[in-house]
């Protein structure tokens, strides 16, 4: 499954790279605005030992502009410019440790620090952060900064983050009015699944999360397999599947999309083994209650 959200943060690093120019490094962003690559790429190399314009030759790779796209041109560049503490370098290292892109250390509690050692220092680097924050990468996950983070950057005129805010302040209004995101039962069922059975047997209960698939299981409704927002493990204790029984009330499930952010409600009636995995999570008279599209996911 492609990181939706993570595609779309890392797209908004060219836009990004052109706030805040300062004298030295004006020339090259003035001629990449007129869509003359070269001239900017020729004013970035003469003034290289800039770690600023270290980045923008990174950008120009990353995106291939003027020159031909190359990931690990681009981290070569990115690399250097964040060992000179440049910060929108850092930030796109931490972008690019989640996809795998460069061969970045994958290390998403160390990239998480070094966010988290400027945050507030650069927009760009924010805005990362943020999707840390949404999706518990390096740590916990806390909503409330990775809103009000994002929520900081549509006032200052980043409208194109507006959607992701958004998603950002529902999924925290949900956390707050009792919404279990699916990550978070997949970690008490890998704790131990008999306890968990034991306390949610029989209750009525809302869930969101990632969806990965849906099938179609014969006459008995959907079968919705959750992971993460990256490429999901095959490992229990990183996706879930949940078996939705009554297909009368599953209207709008066949149409969900890999890559959608979706709510449900319905009644867990225990783990049962079917074929597509060992056990499922199952839930009984299951409703629909939200969808959030792919588009805006990382």
């Amino acid at each position: 499954m492609k990181n939706y959200f993570l595609m779309f943060l890392s797209g908004l690093a060219a836009l990004f790279l052109c706030a805040g120019a300062e004298a030295g490094y004006e020339e090259g962003l003035e001629a990449r605005k007129k869509g003359d690559y070269a001239e900017a790429l020729h004013q970035w190399l003469v003034a290289s030992d800039d770690p600023r314009c270290m980045t923008a030759i990174g950008v120009m790779y990353d995106y291939g502009e003027g020159l031909p796209r190359d990931v690990d041109k681009a981290a070569g560049w990115y690399k250097k410019a964040a060992d000179r503490g440049e910060y929108r370098a850092i930030a796109q290292l931490a972008s690019f440790s989640l996809n795998g892109a460069g061969n970045i250390d994958p290390d998403p509690t160390e990239w998480r620090k070094k966010l988290e050692a400027i945050e507030g220092r650069d927009d760009y680097a924010d805005s990362i952060l943020a999707y840390f924050y949404m999706d518990g990468y390096g740590g916990a996950k806390n909503l409330e900064k990775a809103s009000a983070l994002l929520t900081a950057l549509v006032q200052k005129g980043y409208t194109q983050l507006d959607a992701v805010a958004q998603q950002a302040a529902k999924r925290l209004a949900d956390q707050k009015a009792g919404v279990v995101e699916v990550d978070a039962l997949t970690a008490e069922m890998a704790r131990g699944a008999a306890s968990f059975d034991l306390k949610y047997r029989d209750r009525r209960i809302v869930l969101s999360g990632w969806v990965v698939s849906v099938d179609r299981l014969s006459n008995r409704g959907y079968v919705v397999k959750f992971g993460t927002s990256t490429v999901p493990s095959s490992s229990p204790k990183d996706n879930i599947l949940a078996i939705f029984y009554d297909p009368s009330r599953t209207e709008g499930v066949a149409s969900l999309k890999p890559g959608m952010f979706v709510k449900l409600d319905g009644v867990y009636v225990g783990q049962h083994p079917f074929p597509l995995d060992d056990c499922a999570f199952t839930l009984f008279g299951c409703s629909l209650l939200d969808v959030a599209p792919g588009d805006i996911r990382p």
